[in-house]
């Protein structure tokens, strides 16, 4: 792969990572995320375009607003560099093609829904349900699946179903376990929508790697 798709991929990651801080902040306060463009959220101002360049903006301006002086989150700049190492490592596993875009896309719903959800510990259904509808929607196309066309359309229904099923399932053993809700339906949501985009085979490594990577959080915190 050449180094020129590379660099798009990034750059194009980095784009999206900037729409991705936007999206976290809005939705939770129920804000559209379309208008009004980008504005700092102390002085309310808008901010042009060459003031809003991803991650070199903030190391321009110091990490501050230019009209009113108010400090931004470190935060800000970390997550378009997430967003665009997700995005680019779609392209390095799939390469230049319509399933990398489509997962492009997956990464993006999913750095959105893991922040609200380090924020405000919900998983945003804004973005869970189009989650949900995309991974049907793109199915033809996913090379991921076993099968496209139809046939693909079928994988990814029945991950959204096992998927939302497994969680589900977890979730009212936990509960009548503990005797409280173990987890939301958020968190059924979020699988299915997973499952929608990796099928059914996807499924296994998404909660194995989860529980795990939840383990060692809870253990260290």
């Amino acid at each position: 792969m050449s180094a020129a798709v590379l660099i798009s991929a990034f750059v194009f990651g980095l784009l999206l990572g900037s729409f991705a801080n936007v999206c976290i902040w809005r939705i939770p306060r129920d804000i559209s995320i379309v208008r009004p463009g980008s504005f700092c959220t102390s002085c309310m101002r808008p901010v042009p375009w060459y003031l809003n360049l991803p991650v070199l903006s903030y190391f321009i301006l110091k990490g501050k607003c230019a009209f009113c002086g108010s400090g931004f989150s470190f935060r800000y700049p970390l997550i378009e560099l997430l967003t665009a190492l997700v995005t680019l490592s779609w392209f390095v596993r799939f390469g230049p093609s319509l399933t990398a875009g489509i997962f492009t896309l997956f990464g993006l719903a999913l750095v959105i829904i893991s922040v609200i959800d380090i924020d405000y510990q919900i998983i945003a259904p804004q973005v869970s349900y189009p989650l949900m509808g995309a991974g049907i929607i793109f199915a033809p196309l996913n090379g991921f699946l076993p099968s496209q066309g139809y046939a693909g359309i079928f994988h990814s229904a029945a991950g959204l179903i096992i998927g939302g099923f497994v969680i589900w399932l977890i979730r009212y053993a936990g509960t009548k376990a503990l005797g409280k809700e173990a987890m939301g339906m958020g968190d059924v949501k979020l699988m299915m929508g997973i499952g929608a985009f990796t099928g059914p085979g996807g499924l296994f490594w998404t909660i194995f790697i989860g529980s795990l990577l939840g383990s060692i959080a809870g253990i260290s915190m």
